[in-house]
């Protein structure tokens, strides 16, 4: 029985920790170098502050791990809905013969893509869409299916994102051990502020 590993989210965050404590010989901020912190009441104070910014690499595998089966099958969903476009835009075209439809499809991977920061012109392109989606209002319903197309899937992966963003933080300032973790296993990177 002790060995059994937790099936609700609590559980799996106390089990990690636990599993932490026994494993990680880096267990406080101050062990690691890079961070000019003593303790995660610091790290805190200067977020609150604002003298250092947290980033969150991506990793779905990690919202399954962490998350609640609602909040996984909200962003599962969200993270989807670029298909749901693609499938849309195509079964529309058949159906209506509009084949100018189909331009959906790459722009639902753009929007897709446009939600990740790594990608240099997503400001560009969010920006875009959002004024393109309000001038195809005038010009017809096949121009509001494309422009949707773009503007639909950015804005809910970005929604998806910003959950797993939130999730993340949450998680990795509930203990120190569980933040020296995520920090070294690049899960949420730290830059301090000059």
């Amino acid at each position: 029985m002790a060995n059994e590993r937790s099936i609700t989210r609590e559980g799996r965050i106390r089990d990690l920790e636990k599993d932490l404590i026994e494993t990680m010989s880096v267990s406080k901020v101050s062990d690691i170098p890079e961070l000019p912190f003593n303790s995660l009441k610091d790290v805190k104070t200067a977020l609150k502050n604002k003298k250092l910014q947290i980033a969150v690499e991506y990793d779905a595998d990690n919202m399954e791990y962490y998350s609640t089966r609602s909040q996984y099958f909200i962003h599962s969903t969200l993270i989807f809905t670029p298909y749901i476009f693609m499938i849309l835009s195509t079964t529309v075209a058949i159906l209506t013969k509009q084949w100018v439809i189909l331009i959906g499809i790459p722009l639902a991977f753009l929007g897709q893509l446009s939600s990740s920061p790594y990608f240099k012109i997503r400001g560009t392109v969010s920006g875009l869409g959002g004024m393109i989606l309000v001038i195809t209002l005038f010009l017809g319903w096949q121009w509001v299916i494309i422009s949707g197309s773009l503007f639909f899937p950015l804005f809910f992966t970005m929604i998806a994102r910003e959950q797993y963003t939130h999730l993340m933080n949450d998680i990795a300032f509930r203990s120190e051990i569980i933040f020296c973790y995520f920090v070294l296993k690049k899960y949420i990177r730290i830059r301090v502020k000059r």
